[in-house]
């Protein structure tokens, strides 16, 4: 067995303990979805999608909440995909609805001050526990949270407050000439149309924000 092996056998370990095990590897991608559901009717539907989610490998957090009817989950990415999540839902009897009545807002936000894979976690289970957060993933090698939010639900500042709120310092970006235009697009069917826009255009330099609606 080599030490690739053994390294990945020892967290793997430690995590069927109850602990999620902090490595030094750049490369652990955490993310964090919150998840709509609906059936759920007393705790006993909770702490079924709770323990089922959490039996998954790669679960870093959830937290099931039977008033919002959703889930707020941290994941491994490089582990454990949302669909397999989802599919676990689905599995234990309840339905993930899709999410058409959104505008979503897709944001690079540089954090000062992260040292570590415990520091990336700290960021992504307070932020995704934010009402209106779709998507979070936390950078360590980079410095930077990418993530996406209802605009109807929660602001950038809120985001921003959070993080700071958790340690970290949000650098301010006053350098920059800000110009704001709103430009019309005609062909979009679906959720799935605005999120490759949203991606592409994220994607070019001198991209701030970048808020869509079908």
């Amino acid at each position: 067995m080599d030490k690739t092996d053994v390294h990945s056998r020892a967290v793997d370990i430690i995590e069927d303990l109850g602990d999620n095990a902090i490595t030094d590897s750049k490369d652990s991608t955490a993310q964090a979805e919150v998840i709509p559901i609906n059936g759920m009717t007393c705790q006993s539907c909770v702490k079924s999608i709770t323990n089922a989610v959490s039996s998954l490998s790669g679960i870093l957090n959830i937290t099931v909440s039977l008033e919002n009817k959703e889930a707020s989950i941290s994941f491994d990415s490089n582990k454990v995909s949302k669909s397999t999540i989802i599919e676990t839902i689905e599995n234990c009897g309840f339905d993930v609805p899709l999410t058409s009545d959104i505008s979503m807002v897709d944001k690079v936000i540089p954090i000062n001050g992260m040292t570590c894979q415990s520091c990336v976690r700290s960021i992504t289970n307070a932020v995704s526990s934010l009402s209106g957060i779709l998507n979070i993933t936390v950078s360590l090698e980079n410095n930077e949270a990418s993530v996406s939010f209802d605009s109807n639900k929660i602001t950038l500042s809120t985001i921003i407050e959070t993080i700071e709120d958790c340690g970290f310092d949000v650098p301010l970006t006053s350098d920059i000439s800000m110009v704001d235009k709103v430009i019309p697009i005609n062909g979009m069917t679906c959720q799935s149309c605005v999120r490759s826009i949203t991606n592409a255009v994220s994607l070019l330099p001198g991209i701030v924000n970048i808020t869509h609606q079908i």
